[in-house]
């Protein structure tokens, strides 16, 4: 398992890989909103003074995990550009392009 923050960091990498790839192209996608679903297990982390964590559970096996434990979340992301030097300037939405990675689906 790994922690959904996790998850979504890896999410952002893989959108910003494909608005560079769009730099250029003749034919570009806006992006528009995504819905990430996944399920995950919360666990409360005693080492940081009671701190939930929610980690992504496994598609294909929860190994060690209780079905009852599991909890199903939606979570609704609309990426936008943002310039971090001038924060005042209104985000902009993105635009992506790019070939499929090896073992990508």
């Amino acid at each position: 398992m790994i922690e959904l923050s996790k998850m979504i960091q890896d999410l952002r990498a893989e959108i910003g890989t494909a608005v560079t790839a769009a730099a250029g192209e003749s034919i570009q996608f806006e992006l528009g909103t995504i819905v990430l679903e996944t399920h995950v297990e919360m666990k409360l982390d005693a080492a940081v003074k009671g701190k939930v964590r929610f980690w992504v559970a496994e598609t294909n096996a929860e190994v060690g995990v209780s079905r009852g434990s599991l909890h199903k979340i939606t979570v609704p992301l609309t990426p936008v550009i943002v310039d971090p030097a001038n924060p005042s300037t209104p985000p902009r939405s993105a635009k992506v392009s790019g070939q499929a990675q090896q073992n990508e689906d």
